[in-house]
């Protein structure tokens, strides 16, 4: 596996020209602005956090819809109105570990370190089990070990915001990926900001604007000794997220990704080594400053 110091000096700038409870972590001190990319660190543009959820005896639609309207009070009251929350459910599958995942999207990890702290503090999660008993059940039993950080980096933003209105879920897929031996993630920029690049403004010319847009996630744990769900590999680098406000998009994308994308796809496959992308539909239950 990569060193994960390497990751983290070449991710800063991998993105930068594209369009419970765990230990508090000391802050990571950025770079001069003015140094140039090879030796520049940028900060990740959020902090992730996936969580397996169970469903309870007691779940219902309007049964949870009850409890996040009561987690929304609780954590908006304890200062962090900007964490955001989305359901991912598996699309086209299922698994025998969660009924859905929990998506925790934070500003950055110091924010993420903090609530957790205040969450912990207030017994939040006790009165919502006690409030809403056997609903659901997420993140494992103790220590969260069924909850899995990532600092994000966002990279081409979506022509088309997503309109949720219109399209109440979204679809989102994430690969897991590793780097070929001898290659870095210097290496996946050159085919980011080149190949694949040129193939997304092609795409939008013969079809339009696009709700697609992609991150890179970059795990805050060690993969080989976490536990993981059928279909991921025991070790990766990093996680390539898909996001399509529309959904109707991805099978659009993938139709038009295997008429006319063998030779970028070529250029990855000889970067990286990847699963097979793992689809979710994704629901939002509170916004970012809900």
């Amino acid at each position: 596996m990569i060193k994960k110091l390497l990751v983290t000096s070449f991710i800063g700038f991998l993105f930068a020209c594209s369009p419970a409870e765990r230990p508090v972590s000391e802050p990571v001190e950025s770079k001069s602005a003015g140094s140039g990319p090879e030796d520049q660190v940028n900060s990740p543009d959020g902090y992730n956090e996936y969580l397996w959820c169970q469903n309870g005896p007691n779940y219902t639609d309007e049964n949870y819809a009850n409890m996040m309207s009561d987690w929304t009070e609780t954590v908006v009251g304890l200062g962090f109105p900007e964490l955001s929350y989305a359901v991912a459910n598996p699309a086209g599958w299922s698994s025998n570990e969660f009924d859905h995942v929990a998506v925790l999207r934070w500003p950055n990890k110091e924010t993420r370190d903090s609530g957790w702290t205040a969450y912990v503090a207030a017994g939040a999660q006790s009165e919502l089990d006690a409030n809403h008993p056997g609903v659901t059940a997420c993140g494992g039993e103790g220590n969260q070990e069924h909850l899995w950080g990532f600092n994000r980096y966002d990279g081409r933003t979506a022509s088309v915001a997503w309109d949720q209105d219109k399209h109440p879920q979204a679809r989102v897929g994430y690969t897991f990926c590793s780097y070929n031996e001898n290659k870095e993630a210097a290496d996946l920029l050159e085919v980011v900001r080149g190949p694949f690049s040129e193939y997304l403004d092609d795409y939008e010319k013969q079809n339009g604007p696009s709700s697609y847009s992609f991150s890179y996630l970059s795990p805050d744990f060690e993969p080989a000794s976490a536990e993981r769900s059928e279909g991921v590999p025991q070790d990766y680098d990093f996680v390539w997220l898909s996001f399509y406000g529309d959904p109707s998009e991805q099978s659009t994308g993938d139709a038009a990704w295997q008429a006319n994308g063998e030779s970028v796809q070529g250029a990855f496959d000889s970067v990286v080594t990847c699963n097979e992308e793992q689809l979710h539909d994704l629901k939002q239950i509170k916004g970012a400053g809900a």
